[in-house]
């Protein structure tokens, strides 16, 4: 992976410091080029010209919310991508982070591996949720099906012939949370392949990004809890 500039917004030194010192001592690339307490400093610092690839954003600061500064970055600078952190999450919240598109969210409570494996899914041009996201993600979904189960019915059976058995399977094991190549190592193919493939259904569905096949996996019934 080529090297990554990182920014770290958070309004607790000890926690900046804590990330500052993982990053350090990763075999990636990653240096940071600022710490923030506040939107006001990150946007002083952007100002500034100190725009790096990737923003560790924490989801409560003083003067504004996660959201709204992630809002305004995604309208300002789309080029800079965005993990969220934070402690908790709510089914309001997640909501707000599809809707913005928002590349990650990771706990403050995660590994010092899974930071460096949402760093680089991010960076890589994936999208890379915790398990507490995705199961919210599920239950919002499967509580959408139910609703509409009756609607869905005669259409849902079309729209789930569009793909393919491999295309379906390849959809099942991406929504698990596996990168292309751990996807290629369990059905035997190359990488390129399963990006291909992965192209090719966002293509065919008429999707942008990975978490609107998330979506469309579980109100299909393509993936199950």
């Amino acid at each position: 992976m080529q090297e990554c500039t990182i920014i770290l917004v958070d309004d607790h030194a000890l926690y900046r410091e804590g990330v500052r010192k993982v990053l350090e001592e990763s075999k990636l690339s990653l240096p940071v080029i600022a710490e923030c307490a506040n939107a006001r400093e990150l946007f002083d610092a952007l100002e500034n010209g100190n725009a790096p690839d990737l923003i560790l954003l924490d989801i409560i600061l003083p003067d504004m919310s996660g959201i709204e500064i992630a809002s305004h970055l995604k309208t300002n600078y789309p080029r800079i991508k965005i993990i969220m952190l934070s402690s908790e999450v709510s089914p309001d919240f997640v909501e707000e982070l599809l809707a913005i598109d928002v590349e990650g969210y990771l706990s403050k409570l995660a590994r010092k591996e899974d930071l460096e494996k949402a760093i680089r899914s991010v960076i890589n041009g994936d999208h890379f949720y915790g398990e507490s996201v995705a199961k919210i993600i599920r239950d919002v979904s499967l509580a959408k099906k139910a609703e509409f189960q009756s609607h869905r019915r005669f259409r849902g059976s079309r729209e789930k012939e569009i793909l393919t058995a491999r295309e379906e399977e390849i959809v099942s094991l991406l929504c698990e949370g596996l990168q292309a190549k751990e996807v290629a190592d369990k059905l035997g193919v190359s990488p390129r392949t399963v990006e291909t493939h992965k192209a090719n259904i966002l293509k065919k569905l008429g999707f942008n990004n990975m978490i609107e096949l998330v979506r469309y996996a579980f109100k299909m019934g393509i993936v199950e809890l």
